[in-house]
Parts: structure tokens; C-alpha cells; sequence
């Protein structure tokens, strides 16, 4: 009996923080996917709706403009990175009040990326769930083995 109220009170923490780090939903946003190799934006609207003919941007680490363009009619535009001596290119997407922002690394000179403080206590909470569940197991497995020596 009490192992179901740990796993009641397990299930509502998990829920209770998957909850409070759920993202934001809202309709004034633009959502920009970038592959590798060419640069290639893909800038939509929530519902999946290709902001067309959107301003995009690409900013060097100081601030200066590497290029301005604008996306078709799905949406896209691409681009090659040439002669950038940078760590990463900041990519700005923005149509009549709706803005995206996304960082690029590029490869040069970058040291890989550290961990944001609020992933690393949700890996950390994962792993000590993990844990608690694994000693959970084992002591129901040896609370039943000393039932079945008890009725033998």
C-alpha cells in the first residue's frame, strides 16, 4: 500500500515538471528550423503556415549584418556560410510584429556547448527517479520472495 502512494507521489512531481517547463504557445510567433550544410530557414507560423516574404537577417557574433534577404512564398531561403570567421551567426526572421531568433554555431573555433543549469536538474531528477524506481523494484521483489519462503 504505501509503494502506490511513492508512485502517486513520483507520478505528480514528474507531471507538476514536465509542466513548468512545457514551452509557451502563441499565435504572434514565428518558428524557423535550420538544417546544415547550406544554411537553409524554414520560417512558420504555428499552425504550420509559411511566413512568406519575412525579413531575415544573419548578424556576426558583434553585431555587424553578414546578409539581409527575404523568404519565398514556402517560407525558405538559404544560404551559404563563406569566409566567416566566427564561432556562430545569429539568425533573425521577422515579418509585420512576428520575430524569430535563432543562433547558428558554425563549426569555428566553438568548444561544444555547455549544459543549461534547468536540463541539468531535470537529467538529474530523471536519474534519481531512475534510481528510486530500480530500489523499488528490488524491494518488492524481495518483500514477495519472503512471502513465498513464509507460506512454504
Amino acid at each position: 500500500m504505501r509503494m502506490r502512494h511513492v508512485f502517486a507521489c513520483a507520478s505528480i512531481l514528474i507531471v507538476l515538471l514536465v509542466a513548468s517547463v512545457a514551452g509557451t504557445v502563441s499565435a504572434h510567433r514565428i518558428y524557423v528550423d535550420v538544417t546544415s550544410q547550406e544554411v537553409e530557414i524554414e520560417a512558420y507560423y504555428g499552425d504550420g503556415t509559411p511566413v512568406r516574404n519575412a525579413d531575415v537577417t544573419v548578424y556576426l557574433p558583434n553585431g555587424d549584418v553578414y546578409l539581409t534577404n527575404k523568404t519565398d512564398d514556402d517560407g525558405r531561403f538559404t544560404f551559404e556560410v563563406k569566409n566567416v570567421d566566427a564561432e556562430y551567426l545569429v539568425i533573425e526572421v521577422e515579418q509585420t510584429g512576428h520575430k524569430a531568433e535563432v543562433t547558428l554555431g558554425t563549426g569555428v573555433g566553438s568548444s561544444g556547448e555547455e549544459v543549461p543549469p534547468y536540463q541539468a536538474a531535470i537529467a538529474g531528477l530523471g536519474y534519481l527517479l531512475g534510481l528510486a524506481g530500480i530500489a523499488t523494484l528490488y524491494a518488492t521483489w524481495r518483500m514477495r520472495k519472503k512471502e513465498g519462503a513464509d507460506e512454504a
